[in-house]
């Protein structure tokens, strides 16, 4: 085994061995990976040197594989995305056992779960028994998903390591646990005193009061005034033990910024509760793919509401009108010509409709 892929999976076995406490929202992920494409099966899958982890799925009894010759572990050499929509009209997979044995994919689209230190650790794939394709926004959809798994599970390993090390440890190696993350983190002790921050969360605080956050000063020095009373409720119940998330706008100057901020109880070895660790991720992308989804959906069932009610009575009119004319050899009055006309004219207005909601 290489260096490298030594060091894999020894990342891996560190996710592996966690314990998890946000197995809800990584379940979610699951769902709504399959919900929106449309397939029975997904599952966030963890591969170290020889085995295939199906950690969180829906549709599969497996709770682990092999690794060697499946299609996950293809995801995983290649670094990329693998998009399959048919099996059996690939080459290389349409012998695969997985294709020709239980449980028979035809489709296969996997997204690999790289780690901010770059070791691809398994991938979020979704698989059905029919071929299918994946549209853009579906796939936009499981690369933002993807990325939410491997933040979701650095967060909980470094909120471990800080648990098991708070107020154990030197401040310059609370802060480089602090600084292995892509949110901004605060840790905060019991009384509302700040005692460690990452340069994410500086920079953030910097730009918004102009000027330097420093350690031992009350948290409510440098939150916006809008939000105290929100922090402190979220911050009062992580500190009674309970673990907060939560997703939301703030201002930020001009603009607006969408926020998944999470409060969780920060403890000391003994178990006691010593503070809180506040972490703040922008989800600005995440937010405007669901709204874009949103507004494609409600685009779909206008059109839909259209095609089955509205468009019956112009259509029916000119079908009507036609049988008319034909009965009368061809031939047409005025008036029936002009209640034609009525009738394509708003047939395409209706057509013009689903032409906007569709553009």
């Amino acid at each position: 085994m290489t260096v490298i892929e030594n060091k894999r999976t020894e990342a891996v076995h560190r996710f592996l061995n966690i314990k998890i406490s946000k197995k809800k929202e990584l379940d979610h992920i699951v769902r709504l990976a399959a919900e929106f494409c449309d397939t029975p099966t997904a599952s966030i899958t963890l591969i170290d040197q020889d085995t295939l982890y199906f950690k969180f799925k829906v549709g599969l009894n497996l709770a682990k594989a092999a690794r060697q010759g499946t299609f996950c572990n293809a995801v995983m050499e290649r670094g990329l995305a693998m998009i399959i929509p048919d099996t059996r009209s690939d080459d290389y997979f349409r012998n695969n056992r997985f294709v020709i044995n239980e449980p028979h994919v035809r489709f296969y689209a996997g997204f690999p779960l790289t780690s901010r230190d770059g070791y691809i650790l398994g991938c979020l794939c979704i698989v059905d028994q029919s071929p299918k394709s994946l549209n853009n926004y579906q796939k936009q959809m499981l690369y933002i998903l993807s990325q939410q798994v491997v933040s979701l599970l650095e967060m909980e390993s470094n909120f471990q390591i800080i648990n098991k090390q708070y107020l154990k440890v030197p401040e310059f190696s609370l802060q480089s646990i602090f600084e292995s993350s892509n949110s901004s983190h605060l840790l905060v002790n019991k009384n509302l005193e700040i005692v460690a921050f990452n340069t994410l969360f500086a920079d953030y605080i910097k730009k918004l009061f102009s000027k330097t956050i420093m350690i031992n000063e009350k948290v409510v020095d440098y939150i916006q005034e809008p939000y105290i009373s929100a922090f402190l409720s979220n911050f009062h119940q992580a500190l009674n033990g309970t673990p907060v998330q939560i997703e939301r706008e703030i201002k930020f100057q001009d603009e607006i910024i969408w926020s998944r901020c999470t409060y969780v109880p920060a403890r000391s070895p003994e178990g006691d509760i010593n503070g809180v660790i506040f972490s703040g991720t922008n989800i600005n992308k995440k937010v405007e793919l669901e709204q874009k989804v949103s507004s494609q959906n409600q685009s779909l069932n206008n059109i839909a509401y259209v095609q089955s009610h509205e468009l019956r009575k112009p259509v029916a009119s000119i079908m009507g009108l036609m049988n008319l004319f034909k009965l009368d050899g061809y031939t047409a009055t005025q008036e029936e010509l002009l209640m034609l006309e009525k009738a394509v004219n708003e047939l395409d207005e209706k057509i013009k409709q689903i032409v906007s909601w569709s553009a």
